[in-house]
């Protein structure tokens, strides 16, 4: 099931454990969590229980400390809009970040010198922010932002690309964001962690729900399914990271020839973005003279499913500045892909992919 899907990084298939643990509050259990009687009193139980399973998952010390949102877009502007003043953000953020800092006029910063291929084009900014937006794992090119690469200060740590398939724990950060569909929960459900509950007025006001912090009727079963997956996920993260590891071996080696019979030529004029320090689960790959919307259309046809970058900004026909930011000339740019994977891709069908871009690749080239 899904070994052809290598778009994980955009949304992840719902672990079937997940869906079990939501159909109830879909069917038995009708109540709004917040309503008095017993049917809002069994759901409230249920999102309590979801809060410190999310809580369990980065290690913070009180699920308090965990505010539901509809993902972690929501989460990262509830931050940016609250604070903006105080802010600036790493230039290879996702677009909820980048996009809003823009339309908020908060200064950008490029990641120290020890991430590799960063290419500075902007001054530093002239104050001392007293926060940073800084993600855990580059949404397009799987560059791993740990606490190696932070300076000393408070930050805002977007999680969503780690949770669930790297060790992650809060430490000392004063925000983190997250949503659940990128580690086998449902879509449309995230959270907030603040290291101190209310630092920041609300975003959506309304009903007063979430202790007043965040407004609407709470989502009972999709909460409930990213609990689910955090708690699936504080069990398998290792076993599936080590399966997910030699996946990305494999792929890679195989634009080597390493693993063909008889051993094939290197492919050549290609490169994998994002510096040494990557997410084994997370592949940006670029070639030279082709463009990766005809590639991404003929492995689709092929049964493949890859994406040219980030999802959220697909119909974006600019070059991504995340790519030119680590330095990609542009004639490689147009010819990205992105390929992520997960503990539901093969070695068998990891390889076909491969070699289904190898024999694309060079066709493509040959038409030119």
């Amino acid at each position: 099931m899904h070994e052809r899907y290598f778009d994980n990084a955009a949304t992840t298939p719902v672990d079937p454990r997940v869906v079990e643990a939501m159909l109830p509050w879909f069917t038995e259990f009708p109540g709004n969590a917040h309503s008095l009687h017993h049917y809002g009193g069994k759901a409230m139980d249920a999102v309590e229980k979801a809060r410190a399973q999310v809580a369990q998952l980065i290690g913070a010390e009180d699920p308090s400390q965990i505010t539901f949102t509809s993902g972690a877009t929501e989460a990262n502007n509830w931050v940016l809009n609250a604070l903006a003043d105080q802010f600036e953000v790493s230039i290879v953020e996702h677009s909820s970040i980048r996009d809003t800092a823009e339309k908020l006029g908060i200064p950008f910063f490029y990641p120290p010198a020890e991430v590799p291929h960063l290419v500075s084009s902007i001054d530093a900014p002239p104050r001392q922010p007293l926060l940073r937006a800084q993600m855990l794992v580059n949404n397009e090119t799987g560059t791993i932002f740990d606490e190696r690469t932070r300076v000393p200060g408070a930050y805002l740590v977007d999680a969503t690309q780690a949770l669930g398939k790297i060790d992650f724990h809060v430490g000392d950060l004063e925000y983190v964001t997250g949503s659940a569909h990128k580690f086998f929960g449902p879509k449309g459900i995230g959270f907030l962690y603040q290291r101190f509950p209310g630092s920041i007025p609300p975003f959506i006001t309304g009903g007063g729900q979430e202790r007043g912090e965040r407004s609407g009727t709470l989502n009972v079963p999709a909460i409930v399914g990213m609990g689910k997956a955090a708690e699936i996920a504080i069990h398998e993260t290792h076993q599936r990271h080590d399966h997910v590891e030699r996946l990305n071996e494999i792929f890679c080696c195989s634009f080597e020839g390493d693993f063909s019979y008889p051993k094939e030529p290197p492919l050549g004029e290609y490169r994998i973005n994002g510096g040494d320090r990557r997410s084994s689960y997370i592949i940006s790959l670029s070639f030279a003279g082709i463009e990766g919307e005809t590639l991404l259309i003929e492995l689709d046809q092929a049964g493949f499913c890859c994406s040219a970058g980030a999802a959220c900004s697909s119909k974006n026909t600019e070059p991504s500045p995340v790519l030119k930011a680590f330095g990609v000339p542009d004639e490689y740019i147009r010819g990205t892909i992105r390929v992520s994977f997960s503990h539901y891709n093969t070695e068998e069908s990891t390889y076909q992919l491969a070699t289904e871009i190898r024999r694309i690749v060079t066709k493509l080239r040959e038409l030119r």
